[in-house]
C-alpha cells in the first residue's frame, strides 16, 4: 500500500483487492479508485476499519460507495493465485475471488533506521510516535508534546 499511496506503484484497469482495512487500507482502495479499478477491501475483523477513527473511516468510505468499492468483512486471506485469492469466511466457508492485483496493507512496524542514524551523531534521541510504539496520530501528537513539555522543564 506505500508503493500505491507514493505514486511509486501504479495499477489501472484492473480487478484489485486490497487486504485489510484500516485507514492506510481505504485510503489506498480509494487511490485505486481513481485510477479506474474495481477494488475490494478484504478484511479478517467482523467490521471494516477496525479501531480507526470513525469520522475519518466514514469520510472514506461514502467517497468509497460512489465508486461501488465492494467492501468483505469477515474473510481471511489463505491464498494467492496467478489469476484469484482465495478466502475463508468466519464460518469455514471457502470464497475464490478472480482477482488481477492483490495489494497488502496489514500494518505497519516501529522504524527505527532515521533514530538510529540520529543517535550516532547527538547526545539525546528522542523517540515518538512510530519509532517508539506503533499507534495512531493522536498517540503520536500527544507523545511528542509530553517529551518536549518535559525538555523545556529540564532547561
Amino acid at each position: 500500500s506505500t508503493d500505491i499511496l507514493s505514486g511509486k506503484v501504479k495499477i489501472t484497469g484492473k480487478r484489485t483487492a486490497v487486504i485489510g482495512s484500516g485507514m492506510t487500507g481505504v485510503e489506498t482502495a480509494e487511490l485505486l479508485e481513481t485510477m479506474n479499478n474495481e477494488v475490494y477491501v478484504i478484511e479478517m475483523a467482523e467490521e471494516i476499519g477496525p479501531g480507526a477513527s470513525w469520522q475519518n473511516l466514514s469520510d472514506v468510505q461514502s467517497r468509497l460507495m460512489q465508486y461501488d468499492t465492494v467492501f468483505m468483512p469477515s474473510h481471511k486471506l489463505t491464498e494467492i493465485t496467478s489469476h484469484s485469492i482465495l478466502l475463508e469466511k468466519k464460518g469455514g466457508e471457502k470464497v475464490e475471488l478472480p482477482i488481477d492485483k492483490v495489494v497488502l496493507s496489514l500494518g505497519v512496524h516501529a522504524g527505527q533506521t532515521l533514530t538510529d542514524k540520529f543517535s550516532k551523531e547527538f547526545k539525546q534521541v528522542i523517540r515518538i510516535g512510530d519509532t517508539a510504539q506503533i499507534g495512531r496520530i493522536a498517540n503520536a501528537i500527544t507523545t511528542a508534546f509530553e517529551e518536549a513539555y518535559k525538555l523545556n522543564s529540564e532547561l
